[in-house]
């Protein structure tokens, strides 16, 4: 507390220290102590001056000097210790429509969250609509593959955007193995950090699509010490909500692209979305090479132009892939394509094909439809 301010907080003045009792101002959060007595006061943090109550202290009313505990003995001054939980101001609200909920999240750039359920477009709104910068946010329903299934009618291009803001480290995205049922959202500007814990998911239906929802929600300012602690508290919380059963999400498409770098994110996110994801891979690369191979050969005959080979058994949604970028057709455990076609560097992104022959050194390249 300054000096000017501790001259006009006159009630203060010579009071022992067992006559005063500590004091948050509601209006911006700053706590000190203030006389017991009442009197007007003046907040240290933004000098707007208070008339408070009086208020009885809590010592023994015929010796002042000792305190006793609930069964009646004298507490000792020894056992005393510093207080474990600071009670702070808090806010409350009934969430029954968007702009309640937009007036809650927005005008804020990082979130830190744990929600049961999440909607990915929902999510991308943050980024879009709300200029959020960063997001780490723990999934508690799990995403595994069962949430990977789920996610089979939502839009490549959804997945996509989501999957740039992972690779681009705006958004860590975390599933687990464990059913987290909380809620607790700690978002972050240049000013203060809001803490909002209660009812709502992060989804369209609890931002006010028909389902009332029920919060509780702190503004602390990191620069004043109770405000500091508290956010300790709720960091430390948040972080218990992470153990060895937590995986990253979509590390795996993200590997995806890496593998199939010559196909179209939309073909990528095809093969993604896919149950048996790893063995139909595999499956999938196996085809690609052998009709890599057979499509740089040599062959005197122009109208040489149909690679038939026998193919491993993969997913309709591996073979929708090569029907609609090579034209394959099916037939049994036999696959045909045009050798033209496989060479032309449009069925590939327009990235031709190469083949590199170990013992010789030599690099093949298809141009125009031929090796």
């Amino acid at each position: 507390m300054t000096t000017d301010i501790a001259d006009r907080n006159e009630p203060l003045q010579g009071i022992k220290p067992e006559l005063t009792r500590p004091w948050v101002h509601r209006g911006c959060g700053h706590s000190q102590d203030v006389p017991r007595n009442g009197g007007i006061v003046m907040c240290g943090f933004c000098n707007e001056e208070v008339e408070l109550n009086p208020r009885k202290h809590l010592l023994d009313s015929q010796n002042p000097s000792v305190q006793k505990t609930l069964d009646g003995k004298v507490a000792s001054p020894e056992k005393k210790g510093k207080i474990k939980q600071i009670d702070l101001p808090f806010k409350t609200s009934i969430l029954k429509r968007r702009t309640q909920w937009d007036k809650l999240f927005n005008g804020f750039k990082k979130m830190r969250a744990v929600s049961f359920v999440v909607q990915p477009a929902f999510l991308l709104e943050y980024f879009d609509k709300r200029g959020y910068e960063s997001i780490e946010l723990l999934v508690g329903k799990g995403l595994t593959e069962q949430y990977k299934d789920k996610m089979i009618d939502t839009k490549w291009q959804t997945i996509n955007q989501l999957h740039s803001k992972i690779d681009s480290d705006e958004l860590v995205l975390w599933g687990t193995k464990d059913l987290v049922h909380s809620k607790l959202y700690i978002l972050e500007n240049n000013d203060f950090t809001r803490v909002i814990t209660g009812s709502p998911n992060l989804s369209y239906k609890a931002s006010g699509s028909g389902q009332t929802e029920f919060v509780i929600y702190w503004d602390l300012y990191p620069e004043l010490p109770d405000h500091r602690s508290a956010l300790d508290e709720f960091e430390t919380q948040y972080s218990g909500h992470f153990n060895n059963k937590c995986t990253k999400f979509m590390e795996d498409l993200t590997e995806l692209f890496v593998d199939l770098d010559d196909m179209s994110p939309k073909e990528v996110i095809r093969i993604w979305k896919s149950n048996s994801q790893s063995s139909d891979l595999r499956g999938y690369r196996v085809i690609y090479d052998e009709l890599s191979a057979e499509a740089m050969k040599e062959t005197d005959d122009p109208e040489d132009d149909v690679i038939t080979i026998t193919i491993p058994k993969i997913s309709h949604s591996h073979k929708k892939v090569l029907t609609d970028s090579l034209g394959a057709k099916f037939e049994g455990s036999d696959l045909t394509v045009s050798r033209k076609k496989f060479l032309n560097a449009t069925s590939h992104q327009g990235i031709p094909q190469m083949k590199l022959h170990e013992s010789t050194g030599v690099i093949k390249m298809g141009v125009n439809g031929k090796p």
